[in-house]
């Protein structure tokens, strides 16, 4: 009988117990269960967020696909889910790379480290590639550790950079080939100076100087002539409006050098102060060459135009004398023919009077005045052969 009471105490007291770890479960269940409620809102939650998201997502656990959103089904161009979820998230990744994320540990199991901006080759269902960005990060899932993948389609962006790259590369190409010479300054002490950033090959001839020894140094240093050359004041007008402008051609000289340079300045929007500019030294020197050699030209023209005005001078005197001796000329052969012509008449004349001088009686009064009549033919016949005589050249 007390063997049994107490058989009976016993399983009064098992019962006792059950219950009250009935109870205790129950209290449990209770508690816990507005937790549970509450976790799976908040992963309901998150679903429709990662949905609606623009990026692409991917919840990998145990290498496996998991989850995947609307949009990551887009760039991969999946039709289902069930596509992708099941499937090992490195079949989706090119070979090369799908190496290279071995490697890295991307989706391994108990990584706690975090893989933020990693770029690589995707495949699209249909076997194309494109460029992708993925960031990686371990999160709670269903009651489990798994790592959520953010996928971005970066081939646009690739484009742009590529054509970024490419513009960059023009742009230096003809940087470095134009003949003018680049300068690039970074302002430094809100625009009291200019650090060079760029020189490229034209200011290296032209200012015979290298780019080594110019990067980093300011531009009062290298140039220390540029204030009163005029054109570090344009630099800090430009930084400061924003405007360019052009410093017309003006000499340069410091110890170093001597030039004549011609400047255009203006600021690119990073805020860098460019000046293009063309060394004018060989156009100057040719133009300053070119006006003294007018000016001589011009002395040369005036001191032969009055050398022509003397000459001018001496040939209308030479005319005049000559149409004087030819006039003495054409004068001395008329006369030649008058004294011809008076010697004959002379001669007759004279004969005739000489001869009646002499027949003449000597108490003849007008014996005298015939005297004088031989008298004067002798002297007019001998002035009439003098002057035959000059023309002859006697």
């Amino acid at each position: 009988m007390k063997g049994e009471d107490k058989t009976k105490k016993q399983l009064i007291d098992e019962v006792s117990q059950l219950h009250k770890r009935l109870a205790e479960l129950e209290q449990r269940e209770s508690t816990h269960k507005p937790a549970e409620e509450a976790l799976r809102e908040s992963e309901e939650k998150y679903e429709r967020l990662v949905e609606d998201s623009l990026y692409g997502i991917a919840i990998v656990q145990g290498r496996e696909i998991g989850f995947v959103n609307r949009a990551l089904l887009t760039m991969f161009g999946a039709a289902k889910k069930e596509e992708m979820v099941g499937r090992p998230f490195t079949d989706f990744v090119t070979p090369r790379y799908r190496k290279l994320m071995v490697e890295r540990g991307f989706f391994r199991e108990s990584e706690e480290s975090v893989i933020k901006g990693y770029e690589f080759k995707a495949l699209r269902r249909d076997g194309t590639e494109f460029d992708a960005e993925i960031s990686v990060s371990d999160i709670a899932y269903k009651g489990s550790m798994a790592q959520q993948g953010i996928i971005r389609d970066i081939t646009e962006r690739r484009r742009v950079e590529g054509m970024l790259l490419e513009s960059e590369a023009r742009y230096k190409a003809i940087v470095e080939h134009t003949m003018s010479g680049v300068a690039v300054y970074r302002a430094v002490n809100d625009g009291e100076d200019f650090v060079f950033i760029d020189f490229n090959k034209s200011c290296e001839r032209i200012e015979r100087m290298k780019r080594d020894a110019v990067i980093g140094r300011s531009v009062l240093e290298v140039f220390p002539s540029v204030r009163e050359f005029g054109l570090f004041d344009v630099m800090k007008r430009v930084w400061a409006s924003g405007k360019p402008e052009h410093h017309p051609v003006s000499q340069y000289k410091d110890e170093r050098i001597v030039g004549w340079r011609d400047n255009f300045v203006y600021k690119l929007p990073s805020g860098e102060i460019v000046a293009v500019y063309s060394d004018e030294t060989e156009r100057k020197q040719a133009e300053e060459a070119l006006q003294k050699a007018n000016d001589e030209l011009y002395a040369l023209s005036r001191e032969l135009e009055e050398k022509v005005q003397e000459r001018t001078k001496e040939l209308e005197e030479k005319s005049r004398q000559l149409v004087k001796a030819e006039r003495l000329a054409v004068l001395g052969v008329m006369a030649n023919r008058v004294a011809h012509e008076l010697r004959n008449s002379l001669t007759v004349v004279g004969g005739f009077s000489r001869r009646l001088h002499e027949k003449m009686p000597d108490d003849d009064p007008n014996k005298k005045y015939l005297g004088v009549i031989v008298k004067e033919v002798m002297v007019l016949e001998d002035k009439v052969a003098r002057i035959i005589k000059i023309d002859d050249g006697a």
